[in-house]
């Protein structure tokens, strides 16, 4: 009776330390897991040189594009069938204006870390189309 009750403590004593080491591995493996997406996803906002003096150019392009059209539009005389009267018009074009030279900016002053890569090249796209599409509204 003695040995069975040493040999079942015995037992339960090697299961415990058995279970308890696995435990400790599978959270281990959970952490670095964890790890490894979190420098995935870092890795992945960030941008190289290469695309991103690329999209700078591209879009440098598009915000140079925007001003000449301001410029003629200013320039031009309003359409006498424009729902916008003088001062609309005007405004509207200070704003958009105003738009394009607050992008440019954007442009200038993202920082050389750009760790938010995606989210910021979703911003100045949407910013950009939508000064295009106000351009061709007026």
């Amino acid at each position: 009776m003695k040995k069975s009750i040493i040999l079942f403590g015995s037992i339960a004593l090697l299961s415990t330390t058995m279970l308890s080491s696995c435990s400790s591995d599978q959270n281990t493996e959970k952490e670095t897991a964890s790890e490894l997406k979190t420098e995935i996803v870092e890795t992945k906002n960030e941008v190289s040189d290469e695309i991103w003096t690329a999209y700078k150019d591209e879009i440098q392009g598009r915000i140079d594009a925007n001003k000449d059209r301001i410029s003629n539009l200013r320039d031009a005389k309003r359409d006498a069938n424009s729902k916008l009267s003088k001062e609309e018009y005007k405004a509207k074009i200070d704003e958009l204006q105003d738009r394009n030279q607050r992008l440019r900016e954007k442009l200038a002053e993202y920082p050389m870390n750009r760790t938010d890569w995606e989210e910021f090249k979703a911003g100045v796209n949407e910013e950009v189309g939508s000064i295009g599409r106000s351009l061709d509204e007026i």
